[in-house]
């Protein structure tokens, strides 16, 4: 009878064990990413240069404005470009000026 509850005691925290880690695979990026865009925010960030400083575990790639998720529907002026940050597979997009200075940013992950 040992044995028995042993067992199922066991199986439940792998079971709790495995809730736990595939919770953390979900929403670890996303908060991670909530987290940096409210940075960018909140600190009023201005540059490229900044922005780059401000951000961790991230890629960034060019795309073209109708790839953004919630920036679709800006139109870029002349000389302007929109950079993609990957945090953790979560973007966030921002467009820069001719000046890499920052005209939007946009948080896609949501």
């Amino acid at each position: 009878m040992k044995i028995k509850k042993k067992l199922i005691l066991l199986t439940i925290t792998f079971l709790l064990l495995v809730a736990i880690f595939v919770t953390g695979w979900i929403y670890v990026p996303y908060l991670l990413a909530d987290y940096q865009y409210n940075v960018l925010i909140d600190k009023n960030i201005r540059t490229r240069t900044d922005v780059e400083k401000s951000l961790f575990l991230f890629d960034s790639r060019q795309i073209s404005i109708e790839k953004s998720l919630w920036g679709n529907t800006y139109t870029l002026k002349p000389g302007e470009y929109c950079q993609q940050y990957l945090i953790l597979n979560q973007p966030i997009d921002i467009v820069y000026n001719a000046h890499d200075e920052v005209v939007a940013i946009y948080s896609s992950y949501e």
